[in-house]
């Protein structure tokens, strides 16, 4: 379970005395959040207590949180840089993880965001467009592969490609991620690419990447089209296939500011934080923008 420890944690504390503010918190629903919307049932929300200390000695904007909205995909890596962060800074930092289309739909019907972390490029051009963010600010912060992920044991050879995996799946369940879910754009992009016959096999859609990886670990489906970071510390999977660049065009995670952001100049500091610690992306199995 995620979530975000003061005092009285495990690990080392991230203060060194105990008092009332100090507490663990847990993921909570993304509705009890100011606001936020009540959301799908494929959206998690994580809120990320604030360092120990006396709230009246910091800085106004420390008084207030900061609420991220990040594509689930990041879920594994970004967690811990937003503690860091948090720490560092003496604020209480909120993010909600969730299939990217359904963050940007919330964010377009008024949910007060600051800082928005995206999988896919296209779902920020349409922000952009819209005036939804503070398009000065967007940047690229890092790049994924697509992979055909299947249990680890599953008794499959290692395909030729696309069109051979999917043979070798014929009449079997693959998971994937719903229209305008990036990850599931990118696999369909891969499937026209490839000239790949799907009619084989029963595609299941499913409303975000975490959904059609935890079909896969729970055997609800023999096969899933993932990120390459979602594999990593899950030895009971593997990757069938990997997509090239080519076969997916580039997958982004473009970050950007709010356009109607509570905090600009915090959430504009804490994407330059993230832009900074870009070699714990690349330690999840991430890559550089452009690789």
């Amino acid at each position: 379970m995620l979530a975000a420890w003061c005092c009285e944690s495990s690990r080392p504390p991230p203060c060194t005395h105990r008092d009332s503010s100090c507490r663990r918190v847990s993921m909570g629903s993304p509705a009890s959040y100011p606001g936020v919307m009540r959301q799908p049932a494929g959206l998690i929300a994580l809120l990320l207590t604030a360092a120990c200390g006396d709230a009246g000695q910091l800085p106004a904007y420390a008084r207030d949180s900061l609420l991220v909205a990040a594509a689930a995909s990041l879920g594994d890596a970004l967690p811990p840089l937003l503690e860091e962060f948090q720490r560092e800074h003496g604020v209480t930092v909120r993010a909600v993880l969730g299939g990217s289309q359904e963050l940007a739909g919330q964010l377009r019907a008024g949910a007060s965001f600051d800082l928005l972390l995206l999988a896919g490029d296209g779902l920020m051009d349409e922000l952009a467009a819209a005036g939804a963010i503070d398009a000065a600010t967007r940047r690229d912060l890092v790049a994924n592969r697509l992979v055909l992920a299947v249990p680890a044991g599953a008794p499959l050879p290692q395909p030729t490609d696309l069109a051979d995996a999917l043979r070798l799946l014929h009449g079997r369940r693959v998971a994937i991620g719903a229209p305008r879910v990036p990850a599931g754009d990118y696999a369909r992009r891969w499937l026209a690419r490839a000239l790949a016959d799907s009619t084989g096999v029963e595609l299941v859609a499913l409303e975000h990447v975490r959904a059609v990886l935890a079909a896969v670990e729970g055997r609800s489906v023999d096969a899933g089209f993932v990120y390459a970071t979602d594999l990593v510390g899950r030895p009971g999977l593997r990757a069938l296939l990997a997509a090239a660049p080519a076969d997916t065009g580039p997958i982004l995670y473009p970050a950007a500011v709010a356009a109607h952001a509570a905090h600009p100049e915090l959430a504009a500091r804490l994407l330059q934080f993230l832009a900074d610690r870009r070699p714990a992306f690349l330690e999840a199995g991430f890559l550089p923008p452009g690789a």
